[in-house]
């Protein structure tokens, strides 16, 4: 089967996992550069495929990789390797581009969206109508050609695949990514058996990120704030089937009110805990996680994995060996989360 071309972004510090998760889905993918935030690679997978790989924020089928000079005049670089290259092969008659649709050039320097001189927007803009059967619309356009360049070779020539599910703007104050929420609910090797808990869900984003990637045998949902559960019952009946809606329960609970749950009825728990940014917490830190992590491995069944979200200044190993926790590290991932530094961390109960 053919390969293409790809550049996918994800979150920060991730890059090992997503290495390992992308050859899941494709044994055959070749990864050309596996940057801390991206990904290019060379896959048998379609756009279809790509649209549906939800730990990526956004893909890109990659039309032209380049190198540039410093010096190099841009319009004459345009000409040479972009204007006069042969129309991608899944472009041709058009492909994922609907006749009479619109597009817009956009230019990305460094991880920045930049402004570009008119010359060289126009000379691509003449070209790219020319070729396709598109329209320009700079304003809100289908379809997003990306001038996307570096401080390192190569640059890109992209055309966009994708949009992120929700922006920085459109998250609440506290509630996690959804890629992220994916990629932890991926980490803890989902089974269609699984007894899943977050006792921490918020605005839902990690139970309802498990739903949606494989079956499952019951999903607790817990909050200790009665109006975030209200709010997920009302989510729920518009983000799952019929059928999900019976195996999937919000609770209102908080973390020293599991009783209910008998020992070992877990066999996955995801969360992300108060870190005392957003709101202060009722007990020290330290003392709130020697609770969480006791009553949570408690109700997890042994073999269970345990995946944990936590601010990097807290001390999740060392409060497992001084409780003497039956919990084994089996892996870590420094990462960001809202631009605050934080450990995604792979627990098994033992």
């Amino acid at each position: 089967m053919e390969m293409n071309a790809y550049y996918s972004t994800f979150p920060s510090g991730f890059q090992e996992l997503v290495k390992d998760l992308l050859k899941q889905k494709d044994e055959k993918v070749r990864l050309l550069e596996v940057l801390d935030g991206a990904v290019y690679y060379e896959s048998c997978l379609v756009i279809e495929q790509i649209r549906k790989i939800s730990f990526f924020q956004n893909s890109f089928l990659v039309l032209n990789a380049y190198s540039r000079q410093s010096d190099e005049n841009w319009e004459s670089w345009i000409r040479k390797r972009i204007i006069s290259n042969r129309i991608h092969p899944l472009l041709r008659d058009g492909g994922p581009l609907k006749r009479h649709g619109t597009f817009r050039i956009v230019v990305s320097h460094t991880g920045k969206l930049q402004k570009h001189d008119e010359s060289t927007i126009t000379l691509l803009e003449e070209w790219i109508k020319k070729t396709y059967p598109l329209k320009i619309n700079r304003t809100k356009a289908h379809y997003e050609f990306w001038l996307l360049t570096r401080s390192e070779d190569p640059g890109f020539f992209l055309l966009r695949l994708t949009k992120r599910k929700k922006t920085e703007k459109q998250l609440q104050k506290g509630e996690l990514k959804p890629e992220v929420a994916n990629l932890i609910c991926l980490l803890s090797e989902p089974r269609s058996d699984d007894v899943f808990l977050d006792p921490f869900c918020g605005f839902g984003s990690i139970p309802f990120e498990r739903a949606e990637l494989c079956g499952y045998r019951m999903i607790f949902a817990c909050d200790r704030d009665e109006n975030m559960v209200d709010n997920l019952k009302k989510l729920m009946k518009i983000r799952l089937t019929k059928k999900q809606k019976k195996t999937f329960f919000p609770k209102c609970l908080s973390v020293d009110k599991l009783s209910s749950f008998q020992d070992g009825f877990i066999t996955r728990i995801v969360t992300d805990p108060p870190w005392g940014q957003y709101e202060p917490l009722s007990q020290d830190i330290k003392e709130f996680y020697h609770l969480l992590l006791s009553e949570l491995s408690r109700v997890l069944k042994r073999e269970g994995i345990f995946v944990l979200l936590a601010h990097r200044d807290t001390d999740i190993q060392g409060i497992i060996s001084e409780k003497k926790l039956p919990l084994s590290l089996m892996n870590e991932f420094h990462i960001l989360i809202s631009g605050k530094k934080a450990t995604a961390y792979k627990l098994r109960k033992i």
